[in-house]
């Protein structure tokens, strides 16, 4: 997922580079935090963009495309399949690959 945001800056789609100190906070916020839900953690770090409608979307379609959704959108009812929306993980699961780089 943070691949796919990586790339929607090169695209001109954010202008925020989300980079691997997102990642890390999402993966610290899990560990301190195992009741909280995906979409939880997800809005911790992706929370303040609420503000931002256009930039809201771009987020909600890229990483609903990986499985994750973020608070809105589990509130809202919308539902991943049980192997996620690219049919590869649950929506209960998060998978972090680093491949180190850009």
């Amino acid at each position: 997922a943070f691949k796919d945001l990586r790339a929607k800056v090169d695209e001109g789609h954010l202008t925020y580079p989300y980079s691997t100190r997102e990642l890390v906070s999402l993966v610290r916020h899990f560990q301190a935090h195992k009741e909280d839900s995906p979409a939880e953690v997800l809005e911790n770090v992706f929370g303040f963009d609420a503000f931002d409608p256009p930039l809201r979307r771009v987020l909600e379609e890229t990483l609903s495309a990986h499985g994750l959704l973020l608070e809105g959108q589990a509130s809202a009812g919308k539902k991943v399949d049980a192997a996620g929306a690219n049919g590869q993980r649950s929506p209960g699961q998060m998978t972090l690959q680093y491949r180190g780089g850009k």
